[in-house]
């Protein structure tokens, strides 16, 4: 079963419909790959808000926290026009291997986009603090004033 559709699944249940959905939210993506997807899985079961972590361009994955201001503005505006909040950003800082450690896993999804984008995990972690501030920049375009991240690929020790 894929992820969009256990959620809609899970969404459906009687007992769930009597609660309130204001601190229900899920990850855009998995319910879309366009943001009229999103808005239509939000209003399928009345959803409020939604985390944002990255949209289809080109043909590839894209994370917001590293979309030009000018790209975000029309998202944010778009969400605010459908009455939808954002309630994360979530940002792909720090996910990726720590220099001088070895992961025990990593995320073929990330891997690819990092090599699409010619990133490593020394110009990741030498641009973090650079990183940090477009990803507040961009949570404060998109109109939340929360940021997920991750502490790097998982060490065996």
């Amino acid at each position: 079963m894929k992820r969009r559709a256990f959620l809609g699944a899970a969404l459906a249940l009687p007992c769930l419909a009597k609660l309130s959905r204001s601190r229900l939210t899920i990850i855009a993506d998995e319910s879309g790959s366009s943001i009229d997807d999103w808005i239509a899985f939000a209003r399928k079961y009345r959803l409020e808000a939604l985390e944002m972590r990255a949209i289809q361009k080109d043909g590839n994955g894209v994370m917001l926290d590293s979309m030009a201001p000018e790209e975000l503005r029309p998202i944010a505006k778009r969400l605010a026009t459908e009455g939808l909040r954002v309630s994360f950003l979530n940002s792909a800082l720090l996910k990726y291997t720590l220099p001088g450690t070895v992961p025990v896993t990593k995320e073929d999804w990330y891997e690819k986009l990092y090599a699409r984008l010619h990133l490593t995990p020394e110009t990741m972690y030498a641009s973090r603090d650079e990183r940090l501030k477009r990803a507040l920049d961009s949570a404060h375009i998109l109109g939340t004033d929360k940021l997920r991240t991750f502490a790097f690929w998982r060490v065996k020790d």
